[in-house]
């Protein structure tokens, strides 16, 4: 369109052009030949019209048409391809370095009151899957305080060497042996300070000595698979002898089978015991069979277990007696693991050995044979969870009924030995209890537990109190770490009030009632005892402690006329290698 305007436009001024170079040319010749005066009035406006043009196309019209048709198939063909990716190497990540940890060390340390300690513990592994190690310990006192201007000599020298290994044997199966020897020698330093004619000097003290050889072994499997059933079993065997001529023996095989059924765990726990004492006195022989069949099962939010602890204790010289309790187990998670709750009602039997009792009491006369206690009821609830993720706490209350509990009761007898002291009385009481504990864990730097129970004694067949059993006690426990360089502890244990019972025998050996002269009574009040730790780390291999015992200098007695040591410092080196 554009150029069709510019065409025209041309035209116009193309004939505008000529007639204005004709009208020059007629002027021209006019004035020439008539010499006559021409004047124009208007321009001529020449128009042209437009062109018009056929746009027609020719088409040619062919009378006669095909239409085509095709046949055809497709064949289905799959083109065989191979793809072969080229290995590509796994990511890996690349751990911080581990420090190593040292497994032997050695450690020697003095104290005040002259008092070496030393150990040496050495572990080891060889190619043919199987670990052992040594553990030697030595630790002595040799001083002495003074009470009331009243002199006590705690001294105590015991020594201990234990050798043990464990191997790795075909179809997941673990062998391992044991052997142990110990010797604890101390000195009877109690005495009633009202009724002794004169004091007892260091070198007048009733010495004793306990010497304890066992050893074992055992075999146990090692599955991993639920299908297949998991054992253990341990034979033992222990000797221990007094300076008195006192010997106690044992042969224990203990036994534990557990196999899984459907969505239950079905277990039974055993052991057989032969156990012979030859005391001054008389000389007596005991078998103990133990059966305790059990059945676990649990869902996400809770687990009970159900069965039956058994005993039969066995004397040749009287009629064998059968003991049967209850063992009911159930914990719920009330919110997860912030609330979980448990309950149970179980029962048990205590043989009370001699090698039991001196392990609570080492001044425990040794010739007289204590009769099991029967734990008949033991009935608890509790909860227990987590505040935080460092703050975690568990809270419990205890009914028990015992029959034939141990209580402690002051003896002297001039006629069979010097000093003081205890005999075990056995009576049949109830005991109720609460427990609490609570542990706060904020870093690697500090840590802290603090745990406590309340016990009240009723219902104590023949007798008032229960001696030597305390109202309460509390541990509490501290550690901070400076650095990974210093480690601080603290350890504070409080024993509430006890009562504590007083006879004297003008014969052990004669059995006549008239032969115990009026029992007195003395009360032990609370007791306290705090005790501070410092190590401190020059490497990974050297480090040096101190450790102070009774910071305070309380004086308090763990069984009644012998008081525990006072304040005692102790300083030592570590080398680990």
């Amino acid at each position: 369109m554009k150029n069709s305007m510019k065409r025209k436009q041309m035209r116009s001024a193309v004939i505008i052009l000529i007639a204005i170079v004709g009208l020059q040319l007629i002027s021209f010749n006019t004035d020439a030949q008539l010499d006559k005066e021409v004047v124009v009035r208007k321009l001529k406006q020449w128009e042209m019209t437009e062109a018009f043009k056929i746009n027609l196309t020719p088409e040619i019209f062919d009378t006669a048409s095909y239409k085509p048709s095709f046949d055809y198939k497709i064949v289905p063909y799959q083109f065989k391809t191979e793809f072969k990716p080229e290995p590509i190497k796994p990511a890996r990540m690349l751990p911080e370095p581990l420090s190593r940890h040292y497994g032997n060390y050695v450690m020697f340390g003095f104290g005040s009151d002259i008092s070496p300690q030393a150990e040496i513990k050495i572990n080891g592994t060889s190619k043919k899957k199987m670990a052992w190690g040594a553990d030697l310990k030595h630790h002595s006192s040799h001083g002495k305080f003074k009470i009331n201007d009243l002199e006590y000599y705690p001294n105590f020298n015991t020594s201990s060497a234990a050798l043990f290994m464990n191997k790795h044997l075909k179809k997941n199966r673990i062998f391992d042996a044991r052997i142990d020897l110990s010797s604890n020698g101390f000195k009877y330093y109690g005495y009633d300070i009202e009724n002794e004619i004169a004091p007892l000097t260091k070198d007048s003290l009733t010495k004793q000595n306990f010497t304890l050889i066992s050893g074992g072994i055992g075999l146990a499997s090692n599955y991993i698979t639920k299908s297949k059933i998991k054992y253990d079993f341990d034979l033992d065997y222990y000797l221990l002898m007094d300076k008195e001529e006192s010997r106690e023996q044992a042969l224990i095989l203990t036994a534990g089978l557990r196999d899984r059924f459907k969505s239950s765990i079905i277990g039974i726990d055993g052991s057989f015991g032969y156990y012979n004492n030859k005391f001054v006195a008389d000389t007596f022989s005991n078998i103990y069979l133990m059966i305790n069949p059990w059945v676990q099962r649990k869902g996400e939010d809770w687990k009970f277990i159900i069965g039956v602890n058994s005993y039969v204790k066995i004397d040749p010289d009287a009629n064998s007696e059968s003991y049967f309790y209850p063992n009911i187990q159930f914990e719920y998670d009330l919110a997860d693991k912030f609330l979980q709750s448990y309950f149970g009602f179980t029962g048990h039997l205590e043989k009370n050995f001699f090698g039991e009792l001196i392990e609570e009491n080492p001044f425990v006369w040794s010739g007289f044979e204590a009769s099991p206690t029967s734990v008949k009821k033991n009935i608890y609830a509790g909860f227990k969870g987590i505040l935080t993720s460092k703050i975690k706490y568990n809270v419990k209350a205890c009914y028990q009924e015992v029959k034939d509990a141990v209580l402690y009761v002051g003896v002297q007898d001039p006629t069979l030995f010097s000093g003081y002291r205890f005999m075990a009385e056995q009576h049949d009481l109830d005991k109720a209890s609460v427990f609490g504990e609570i542990a706060y864990q904020g870093n690697e730097k500090f840590e802290i537990h603090l745990s406590g129970s309340y016990y009240h004694y009723f219902t104590i067949k023949n007798e008032e109190y229960a001696y030597h059993m305390p109202d309460f006690d509390l541990s509490l426990r501290a550690a901070y770490n400076i650095q990974k360089k210093i480690w601080i502890t603290a350890d504070l244990l409080v024993t509430g009030s006890r009562t504590a019972k007083i006879i004297e025998y003008t014969t052990l050996a004669n059995t006549d009632i008239n032969a115990v002269v009026t029992p007195d009574y003395l009360d032990l009040p609370v007791s306290s005892d705090l005790n501070l730790g410092v190590e401190y780390r020059y490497n990974k291999k050297v480090s040096g402690f101190l450790k102070v015992n009774n910071v305070l200098g309380s004086e308090y007695y763990n069984f009644n006329y012998y008081p525990a040591q006072r304040f005692h410092v102790t300083a030592g080196v570590i080398y680990a290698f």
